[in-house]
């Protein structure tokens, strides 16, 4: 995942969304902090500036708190 400066209006949207708190505002803009995400992509469809991008192929399309949980063990080593 990451966030265009160049796009992102600060309007907060993606941050009040994450589901791990991985977004937060700074100096104007949104700010990704890597270590805590686990590229869910709820926050995609929230950026009506399209600024968030995911850099991987594999985006949750279900908002299932399971599904979430799960791919964060599976990041972890969690899960088989």
């Amino acid at each position: 995942m990451y966030i265009s400066e160049a796009q992102c209006v600060c309007c907060g949207a993606c941050v009040l969304i994450c589901p791990r708190r991985a977004i937060a505002l700074r100096a104007g803009k949104a700010v990704l902090d890597r270590s805590r995400c686990i590229e869910c992509g709820i926050c995609i469809p929230k950026c009506y500036a399209r600024a968030i991008r995911s850099g991987s192929e594999k985006i949750v399309v279900s908002h299932d708190r399971y599904v979430i949980l799960n791919s964060a063990k599976e990041r972890r080593g969690d899960v088989q």
